[in-house]
């Protein structure tokens, strides 16, 4: 149970590191992100039971304003606006 636990803690830094990979695209405010291949890549490895349950956390770590998102933002105004 505790290396369950270690290994979605894992999955979900993984994540994070993986939204900070961002290439900026001048004409929206929308960048590209690696962000779309971390949530792939959880759920192929993790299935869809503990995957989804790792980017619910991911989610809601953001929601509560830490800044795990891409350019390290966090908050209910990043997931409202153009790029949420």
């Amino acid at each position: 149970m505790v290396e369950r636990m270690i290994a979605l803690g894992v999955a979900n830094l993984l994540l994070i590191v993986c939204s900070q990979v961002r290439i900026p695209l001048p004409f929206t405010p929308v960048p590209i992100t690696g962000q779309t291949f971390g949530v792939l890549m959880l759920g192929a490895i993790l299935g869809s039971r503990y995957g989804t349950g790792v980017v619910s956390a991911y989610v809601l770590e953001g929601a509560v304003g830490l800044p795990v998102f891409a350019g390290w933002k966090g908050g209910i105004a990043a997931l409202l606006g153009p790029t949420g």
